[in-house]
């Protein structure tokens, strides 16, 4: 089962220092393909918001992540997430 993040240590300072301009683009469209499926199979309606969506719209702009708005509680998201390999 997987761990409950830290939002402290989930970004620090140094990873930020290491790469400045964020993740990797692969890194970025395999995480927002996981959540669609993830999503999408429990029928949780979702929205993708903030640079990742821009990005998907032709924008150049650098993000670090990718923001998703849904239509769920947080104890639904945790029990669909929590059993997620990671």
């Amino acid at each position: 089962m997987a761990s409950k993040y830290n939002l402290i240590d989930y970004d620090p300072e140094e990873e930020r220092d290491k790469d400045p301009n964020g993740a990797p683009l692969d890194n970025l469209i395999s995480a927002a393909d996981y959540m669609r499926d993830l999503l999408c199979t429990h029928g949780v309606k979702f929205a993708v918001m903030g640079g990742f969506a821009m990005l998907c719209h032709g924008s150049s702009r650098t993000t670090r992540d990718i923001d998703i708005v849904v239509d769920a509680s947080m104890s639904r998201l945790w029990q669909l997430l929590e059993p997620e390999p990671r």
